[in-house]
């Protein structure tokens, strides 16, 4: 895919032209060179495909984090874009060395190598996590802090809670980065306590940076 520049020509072109496509991508002209016939049919080359296919699969879950991210990103990167930049690679989505009897590869997510924020900010100091089973919740707390390199006071601190068995997740707002007190969230019912995995966060309060995503065991 290549921009190309607009004439008067151009934008009276619509759709394909022989083997090129003409459209707009976020507002950007660009020209895209179709792929005829897909020749690329070696394992590791199968097994790149499943990956991405999978790593595309898992962003549905992560949407709320990269939503919540979305002014951090490029102007011409989608959310789901970046997902898969952080994330479509076999030490994330492991794919089997052989097919099955039919013909699939078969993955394996590694979840707490999933990356679903990415920036300079840093994370709060001591941020930690305990889980009430019975109760079904979460408790959230991290050191106060304030103005600093790479931080402030007012950057929005932030949770992903995935279950894959329901594939279903929520995020929870966990208040400012200045915020003393410990904040508890419930998780849905459906929920298997035992198979969630827990991302914390931060972006800025005018949601233009972000930090890196760290993995949270509870406790």
């Amino acid at each position: 895919m290549g921009k190309y520049e607009s004439s008067s020509c151009v934008r009276r072109v619509k759709n394909s032209v022989g083997e090129e496509t003409y459209s707009l991508w976020r507002g950007i002209p660009v020209v895209k060179k179709k792929i005829m016939k897909n020749t690329s049919n070696t394992p590791p080359q199968a097994r790149q495909r499943t990956c991405f296919a999978e790593a595309y699969n898992q962003s549905e879950l992560f949407t709320p984090a990269s939503e919540a991210g979305e002014k951090s990103l490029p102007r011409t990167q989608t959310p789901q874009a970046a997902f898969m930049g952080m994330n479509a690679n076999l030490e994330v989505i492991a794919v089997s060395e052989e097919p099955d009897e039919k013909g699939k590869y078969q993955t394996t997510v590694n979840y707490p190598k999933i990356r679903c924020s990415k920036g300079r900010l840093r994370i709060p100091r001591g941020i930690a996590v305990t889980a009430d089973a019975e109760g079904r919740t979460l408790n959230f707390s991290h050191a106060v802090e304030g103005n600093g390199p790479d931080r402030n006071s007012t950057d929005k601190v932030y949770a992903l809670v995935v279950e894959p068995e329901a594939w279903d997740s929520e995020l929870f707002d966990l208040g400012t980065r200045a915020e003393s007190e410990p904040v508890q969230v419930a998780l849905p019912d459906f929920w298997d306590m035992a198979a969630i995995h827990i991302y914390v966060f931060v972006v800025s309060a005018n949601g233009k940076s972000a930090s890196d995503s760290l993995y949270l065991t509870a406790e």
